[in-house]
């Protein structure tokens, strides 16, 4: 079911910008393409979930797996859907790890280097994990996995590396498909690129900030996801 805030808040920033004459048919246009959309995912990008899920079935099924948001978001969607009912859907793990945070990584002296590995703590992410991305050189989950256990030497840390599309040599492409993995890249997020690592003051959680997205990618975000979670979701029986 569709967050009616959500609704709400892109039917406003539409009002905002144009007149009630052009009103419905500004709404009629972005429902249109919300139908798109969905089709769109529906045809081209569930296929590669599909064939990526089953990759990581073979190879990871008795491992925690964690997922790289943004890009992975709704690979994640997928997989979890997928497990819906199991035990071992707690055995998947998403944390919001960019190459912006990447940096802090590489760095020992930095007070958010140190706020990162304790979300990662928070979040139940370990070096034995398998660390999933989209593509392409799997730069992020190394630093992760390099911050988390030192030790672990490149073959390792390669070996703990699963990408859709692979450009390295030494780490797995669950898919394979550049242009696959091109398109689900750009799809729309419902947030933005993440910028730091904060605690919360009511809840003492560690928490991601992120640039927020406009109201109408909200909602298309939410298209995406629902046309992901839909599909993988097992179906009831009749």
């Amino acid at each position: 079911r569709i967050n009616p805030n959500i609704l709400e808040s892109a039917l406003g920033s539409i009002k905002g910008g144009a007149s009630s004459k052009r009103l419905p048919g500004m709404l009629i246009s972005q429902i249109k393409h919300a139908f798109g959309l969905y089709r769109d995912v529906s045809t081209f990008d569930v296929p590669i979930y599909e064939k990526a899920a089953k990759r990581l079935e073979e190879i990871a099924k008795d491992k925690t797996q964690v997922f790289y948001g943004r890009d992975a978001d709704y690979f994640y969607y997928a997989v979890k859907a997928l497990r819906f009912g199991l035990a071992d859907k707690k055995k998947l793990r998403k944390v919001y790890i960019n190459r912006e945070l990447k940096s802090y990584l590489r760095d020992p002296h930095s007070e958010v280097r140190e706020r990162i590995l304790a979300y990662l703590l928070q979040e139940k992410v370990t070096a034995d994990a398998v660390h999933i991305d989209t593509g392409f050189s799997g730069s992020v989950p190394e630093a992760v996995l390099q911050n988390l256990n030192p030790e672990l030497n490149p073959e390792e840390i390669n070996e703990r590396i699963k990408l859709l599309k692979s450009s390295h040599a030494g780490r797995e492409s669950v898919v394979g498909d550049e242009t696959a993995v091109d398109l689900i890249e750009n799809r729309p997020h419902a947030y933005g690129d993440v910028t730091n690592i904060q605690r919360d003051e009511k809840t003492g959680r560690l928490k991601v900030v992120y640039h927020k997205e406009d109201s109408w990618k909200e909602l298309e975000a939410w298209v995406v996801s629902q046309a992901v979670i839909r599909y993988f979701a097992p179906k009831k029986q009749l």
